[in-house]
C-alpha cells in the first residue's frame, strides 16, 4: 500500500513539475495579461480619438506585418531556440503595454508603431509557444486531449482577463490597467526559464513541399484561415460594434466573460471527442456560428446581441479545437517548427484580406459579420466534402 500511495505521490509531482505544466502556466499568464487589455485596445484607440478607419488602419498594419514575420520567428527559433524567441515576444507585449498610453499624443506615428509591437509580439509568441506545446504534449494521438487543455487554460485566463481590466479601469485608471497587464506579462516569463527537457530546435528540418505535400495539411491550415475571419469579426469588430451601440466598457467586458464561462469545460471536452469525430464537430459548430453572425444581421435587437454571446463562444470552440488539433497531432509527427508557422501565418493572413476590403467600405459592421457567416459556411463545405476522404477517424 505504501509503494502504491508513493507512485501516485510521484505521478503528481511529475505532472506538476513537468515542462507541459509549466508552459501551460506560463501560457495562462500570457493570456490573463493580454484579456486584461486586448478587449478594451480598440475602444481605448476610439476613446484616444481617433476614428474607426484609424482603428482598420491599425488592424491591416498588424495583421499584414505579422504574416512575414511568422517566417523571420522561425528563422530565429532555428537559430536561438523557441524559447528564446517566445521570450521576445512576451518583451515586445510587454513594452506595447508600457507605450500604449501615448497614443494620447495623436499621429499615425505612434498608432502604426504599436501595431508593429503588436506584430512582432504575435508572431514571435505564438510560433515559438505553439512549437514548444507540441513539442512537450507527448504523443500524436495525445493531440485532443492536449489541444483542449491548452484551450482550456487560454479560456480561463481569457474569462478572469476583462472582469479583472474592467475593475482596474474604472478604479484606477488606464496607465494602471496596462502597468498592470506588463507586470504579469513578466511573471509569465519566469515558468519558461524553468523548462528543462523539451525540445529548443527542431532536431531535423522537412522542406516545406514536402511538410505540406499532403492535401490533410493544406485543409487544415485553409480551415485554419477561414475560421480566423470569423474570430477577426468577433474581436475586435464585435466589442468596437457592441462599444459604439451600448457606450460602456463594462458592456464590453461583461459580454467577454460570460462567452468564456461557457465554453472552459466545452474546450477540454471537444479536445477528447476530436479524434473520433472532428468533421462533425467542425461542422455543427460551423453552421451554428455561421447562423448566430446571421441571426445578428437580421435581428438588430440589444437581446439578440446579448443573447448571442452567450452561445458563439460555445460553438465556435466546435471548430476551433478540431482544426488546432489535427495541427498539433501532424506537427508532432511531421515537424513542429513548420506547423506552428504556418498556423500562425494562416490565422493571419486571412484577415488582412478581410481589413483590406473594409478599409474603403462604410458598412463595416455589416460586411465584416457576413463574412464571418460566410467563411464559416465555406469551411464546412470544404470538411464535408474534400475532408472526409483524408481525415482519420478512430
Amino acid at each position: 500500500m505504501r509503494s502504491y500511495h508513493h507512485y501516485y505521490r510521484h505521478q503528481a509531482y511529475q505532472a506538476i513539475h513537468s515542462d507541459f505544466w509549466r508552459l501551460e502556466l506560463s501560457i495562462w499568464l500570457q493570456t490573463l495579461a493580454w484579456s486584461l487589455m486586448a478587449i478594451f485596445v480598440p475602444v481605448l484607440m476610439l476613446n484616444y480619438g481617433y476614428s474607426l478607419g484609424a482603428v482598420i488602419a491599425y488592424e491591416i498594419v498588424f495583421y499584414g506585418i505579422d504574416v512575414p514575420l511568422n517566417f523571420l520567428a522561425r528563422e530565429m527559433i532555428l537559430r536561438w531556440g523557441a524559447r528564446e524567441v517566445t521570450i521576445v515576444g512576451i518583451i515586445c507585449a510587454m513594452i506595447f503595454a508600457l507605450c500604449f498610453h501615448y497614443l494620447s499624443l495623436g499621429g499615425y506615428a505612434i498608432l502604426f508603431g504599436l501595431a508593429v509591437l503588436h506584430a512582432f509580439f504575435d508572431a514571435f509568441y505564438w510560433v515559438g509557444h505553439f512549437y514548444l506545446f507540441i513539442e512537450s504534449s507527448g504523443k500524436p494521438e495525445m493531440a485532443g486531449r492536449n489541444t483542449g487543455i491548452l484551450n482550456g487554460v487560454r479560456i480561463l485566463g481569457g474569462m478572469l482577463g476583462p472582469a479583472i481590466g474592467a475593475g482596474i479601469l474604472i478604479m484606477g485608471g488606464q496607465e494602471i490597467l496596462l502597468g498592470v497587464g506588463a507586470c504579469i506579462f513578466a511573471f509569465s516569463l519566469v515558468p519558461l526559464f524553468a523548462l528543462q527537457h523539451v525540445r529548443n530546435k527542431p532536431a531535423r528540418r522537412v522542406p516545406f513541399k514536402e511538410f505540406m505535400w499532403e492535401w490533410r495539411e493544406k485543409r487544415s491550415y485553409i480551415s485554419f484561415g477561414l475560421y480566423c475571419i470569423h474570430a477577426a469579426a468577433e474581436d475586435p469588430m464585435w466589442p468596437i460594434f457592441i462599444f459604439i451601440t451600448f457606450g460602456t466598457l463594462n458592456s464590453v467586458a461583461l459580454l467577454a466573460v460570460v462567452v468564456s464561462v461557457s465554453t472552459i469545460a466545452l474546450s477540454y471536452a471537444t479536445g477528447v471527442l476530436t479524434q473520433r469525430s472532428a468533421v462533425t464537430l467542425i461542422s455543427v459548430g460551423g453552421l451554428c456560428t455561421a447562423g448566430v453572425w446571421i441571426l445578428r444581421l437580421l435581428i438588430p435587437n440589444p437581446l439578440v446581441y446579448y443573447a448571442s454571446v452567450l452561445v458563439i463562444g460555445f460553438f465556435a470552440i466546435l471548430v476551433h479545437v478540431p482544426i488546432e488539433s489535427g495541427i498539433v497531432e501532424h506537427g508532432r509527427a511531421k515537424d513542429a517548427l513548420w506547423a506552428a508557422t504556418m498556423r500562425n501565418t494562416s490565422s493571419m493572413l486571412a484577415p488582412f484580406f478581410l481589413f483590406l476590403i473594409l478599409a474603403p467600405l462604410v458598412l463595416v459592421f455589416k460586411i465584416s459579420f457576413a463574412a464571418a457567416a460566410l467563411s464559416l459556411i465555406v469551411l464546412v463545405f470544404l470538411m464535408r466534402l474534400v475532408g472526409t476522404a483524408t481525415i482519420k477517424t478512430v
